[in-house]
């Protein structure tokens, strides 16, 4: 009886290795196919890895003056509100505006290619009556 399970786990453990060696086989095949990709992967790699760490230079700088920006932006805000009802009541003045300047653009056009559009857009500033 004893002799017998022995034969048999040992007959398993042939079958077992046998697979093994079978999968080790293969597995190296593999290895071997696959050495060539990741060889040729790695210029990518570091690549990746440079710009990886610069962009992560770039975000902490980026943070950084963020940062030393919120002040400023926090100090703007009450100007900014203050602001918004004069934005709001002159956009139908700009709107107003808008064909008259489509209809101008040709003729500006014009004379910032004889260098004059300067001193025309000073000359109109005077002309409007504010």
């Amino acid at each position: 009886m004893l002799t017998r399970e022995f034969k048999t786990v040992t007959r398993e453990f042939r079958t077992v290795t046998r697979e093994f060696r079978t999968f080790t086989r293969e597995f190296r095949t593999f290895t071997r196919e696959f050495h060539p990709f990741t060889r040729d992967f790695q210029p990518f790699t570091r690549e990746f890895q440079l710009f990886t760490r610069e962009f992560q230079t770039v975000a902490r700088e980026f943070k950084t003056f963020t940062r030393k920006f919120q002040p400023f932006t926090r100090d703007f805000q009450p100007f900014t509100r203050d602001f918004q009802p004069f934005t709001r009541e002159f956009q139908p003045l700009t709107r107003e505006f808008q064909p008259f300047t489509r209809e101008f653009q040709p003729f500006t056009r014009e004379i910032s290619h004889q260098g004059y559009i300067l001193d025309f857009y000073i000359a109109l500033y005077k002309a409007i009556p504010w």
